[in-house]
């Protein structure tokens, strides 16, 4: 069977749960569940690839009519803007506080010094992630939950899984909300909705189950 490249909504919440139960025993080690839960949380909410998030400054998140958003440059250099939901902010000022940075709307100075993912920090000084690293990161969580997983299916995913998955598995979740492919679009900055349309995908089961429950000759 194919194995499409994307996660449902359980699949992504067992990463997560799997990130929150990581060891801690060391400031290393909760740096590294701190950062990795930000990380994954970052990609699912805003569909943006691993080099925009590269990319991307503590600056670069700004406020328009009281709703949170942030500037990214994608593909060919071209400028997007991707919202930011309550969740994801709540998930980002958690992780500015483990920096001691306070929360977004509290700031006080420019942050353009500050990477959206922190790899080390000296007084003022900030140092980010490459891309690949964040690549090799997911990698390693995915693997490591493939080795305690007894879901086929999912052991299969887990081993493929990209950072552009994550980018696939948004495109889903937001259609499956109930968000119109439009306004997917729109977030992805796709030029074409064709294109969107490929980032969609429907669970086999469930593509069964509304055949059977609708399409009736």
């Amino acid at each position: 069977m194919p194995i499409s490249r994307y996660l449902t909504k359980p699949e992504c919440q067992q990463i997560i749960k799997y990130i929150n139960e990581l060891p801690a025993k060391n400031y290393s080690e909760i740096e590294f569940k701190v950062r990795m839960k930000w990380v994954i949380l970052f990609l699912l909410y805003t569909a943006c690839r691993r080099c925009e998030l590269n990319g991307a400054t503590m600056q670069s998140f700004f406020y328009r009519n009281n709703k949170l958003w942030i500037e990214v440059i994608g593909k060919g250099n071209q400028y997007g803007v991707v919202p930011i939901l309550k969740p994801l902010e709540d998930a980002l000022n958690e992780y500015r506080a483990f920096y001691g940075l306070p929360s977004l709307a509290n700031r006080t100075m420019d942050e353009s010094h500050i990477p959206v993912v922190i790899k080390s920090r000296q007084g003022t000084v900030y140092q980010g992630f490459h891309h690949t690293t964040i690549w090799h990161n997911i990698k390693s969580i995915c693997n490591s939950l493939a080795d305690l997983s007894n879901e086929e299916l999912f052991v299969n995913k887990l081993r493929r899984v990209s950072t552009h998955w994550f980018r696939h598995t948004s495109a889903t979740l937001q259609v499956d909300a109930g968000i119109e492919i439009r306004i997917v679009q729109q977030v992805l900055r796709h030029k074409s909705i064709d294109t969107t349309m490929r980032y969609q995908h429907v669970d086999q089961d469930r593509q069964h189950d509304e055949m059977s429950a609708k399409f009736i000759i």
